[in-house]
């Protein structure tokens, strides 16, 4: 086999081997920020809860799109996030119960898809 022969199929490969890992990279990417965040309805309200990598807090937005800072707290089972007014959301799964205050009522919650 000649050496363009050679040449021209070993830039293929290498080409074919680029492409398929640039696009494994944006399907991760894309499966990493679908995980980090989440939409929830409540009621009548639709929230959204996005979670910080490496940091146990989340972002909460609710139905005024006001966005608020949530920090971890122990929880039984699932995951607790509270504030320092009151807000919390108990998410597990696909189920999460949000109280948007410390004198509101607590609402059930199912995540949208």
């Amino acid at each position: 086999m000649s050496k363009n022969k050679r040449f021209i199929i070993f830039s293929s490969l290498l080409m074919m081997a680029i492409s398929y890992f640039s696009v494994a990279d944006s399907i991760k990417k894309t499966e990493t920020e679908a995980n980090l965040k989440k939409d929830f309805i409540c009621d009548k309200e639709t929230i959204t809860i996005e979670h910080i990598p490496n940091i146990d807090e989340i972002i909460l937005t609710d139905k005024s799109g006001k966005s608020h800072k949530l920090k971890s707290a122990i929880s039984g089972s699932g995951e607790l996030y509270t504030d320092t007014n009151g807000m919390t959301i108990h998410m597990k799964g696909n189920e999460g119960v949000y109280k948007a205050s410390q004198n509101s009522r607590e609402i059930n919650c199912t995540a949208r898809d």
